[in-house]
């Protein structure tokens, strides 16, 4: 393995592990280090209560591994919204096909086409990633 597959290999490695969110995986981090200590001290204080007794006997990992997902939990649960710009976008195509008076027939046809070439637009040339903004304006001139 040289040097370069290795930092690609490391790079895969970091972004897997959360490395694009380095701010929710240190939250994380921290609060899983916050949880292990606070249930820990709670099963020493109270040995009667075998639930607290179970989780204080976890490792560390496994708070750090829950503190980790409560902090990337907003990440999976969230919708991704459009940008208002795209939203209006689609709207002016919608507002134009409309007063043309196309059929809903020639409306999906339409649709189609487009989708198809936004498709064709945003696939990547080589080994260089087409900016989106760059896809846009190349479906917007055809």
């Amino acid at each position: 393995m040289d040097r370069d597959q290795f930092t690609q290999s490391l790079s895969f490695v970091t972004k897997a592990l959360g490395g694009a969110h380095p701010t929710r995986l240190c939250g994380g981090l921290l609060l899983g280090i916050i949880l292990s200590g606070v249930i820990s001290a709670f099963a020493e204080t109270f040995p009667h209560n075998a639930l607290l007794v179970a989780f204080g006997g976890a490792s560390a990992v496994f708070y750090v591994a829950v503190g980790i997902f409560i902090f990337f939990l907003p990440l999976f649960l969230r919708r991704t919204s459009m940008s208002e710009s795209n939203r209006n976008y689609l709207e002016l195509i919608d507002t134009v096909t409309d007063k043309a008076g196309l059929t809903k027939s020639a409306k999906r046809v339409y649709w189609t086409q487009l989708l198809d070439k936004m498709l064709d637009a945003f696939k990547p040339k080589g080994e260089n990633l087409v900016d989106t903004e760059e896809a846009v304006n190349r479906v917007a001139e055809d």
